[in-house]
């Protein structure tokens, strides 16, 4: 995990993104909204797989937008 994902301003609008995504993915599949064991783990494996990949691509976009400014936290990361 790099340093940017674990501030808490990246973590918790990305966790309160997944989290709409996840509840939308999961109406639309039309899995039965019941307090079950089964709805549970189905949606934690589909937060945690759509944080991931959200996490993930803004991470790519950043290094686009600014590969300098992520080169030196990278370098200074790894000098110290």
């Amino acid at each position: 995990m790099s340093p940017i994902e674990r501030k808490w301003w990246f973590a918790f609008p990305l966790m309160a993104v997944a989290a709409i995504a996840t509840s939308l993915l999961l109406d639309s599949a039309q899995v039965p909204s019941t307090t079950s064991l089964a709805r549970a783990v189905i949606f934690g494996l589909c937060f945690e797989a759509l944080y991931r990949g959200l996490s993930f691509s803004i991470w790519l976009l950043l290094l686009w937008a600014a590969p300098g400014v992520i080169d030196k936290k990278l370098l200074n990361k790894a000098s110290t």
